[in-house]
């Protein structure tokens, strides 16, 4: 079932067209961004990169050391059931991530375990876990276009 999202797609539409033809760092570009639009460019890409490659991809792109901290006090500002488990499943993946890591984009390396071998790190299978979990709730986009529509009223 797709959900509609128009306000919210807007609104990160809205913020991303602030970066086009800018030397921004995503940390640059997320500070010149007004509140709304960080909340929504958060939010989409916390939702976006693990509907497209599980939690495991929003890490590796960067994603979770460059705005994860901020992603937990967004959704704990959202309140909704759908938002608390989101938020209990980030810390659950945040766990393991180092968050001093400037975000580089993929081929860095943000995790705080290492490989050994070609043996991936044990927390891969938690975070495999989280990413099911995240998957399986049913109401988070709908919860947050409605959050997103009360703050631009």
């Amino acid at each position: 079932m797709t959900t509609k999202t128009d306000v919210w797609q807007g609104l990160m539409d809205r913020a991303y067209d602030k970066w086009q033809g800018m030397d921004w760092s995503y940390e640059q570009f997320l500070l010149n961004l007004d509140s709304v639009e960080r909340k929504a460019v958060l939010l989409g890409n916390f939702n976006h990169q693990t509907c497209n490659g599980g939690l495991q991809q929003w890490v590796d792109n960067g994603y979770a050391s460059g705005g994860g901290v901020e992603l937990l006090l967004v959704l704990a500002e959202i309140g909704t059931e759908s938002a608390e488990k989101a938020l209990k499943i980030a810390e659950g993946v945040l766990e393991h991530v180092d968050l001093s890591a400037k975000k580089g984009g993929f081929g860095e390396y943000y995790w705080l375990e290492s490989w050994v071998d070609e043996e991936a790190p044990a927390c891969y299978d938690e975070v495999e876990r989280l990413t099911d979990e995240y998957y399986s709730l049913e109401s988070f986009e709908s919860d947050v276009e409605g959050y997103f529509v009360g703050l631009t009223e």
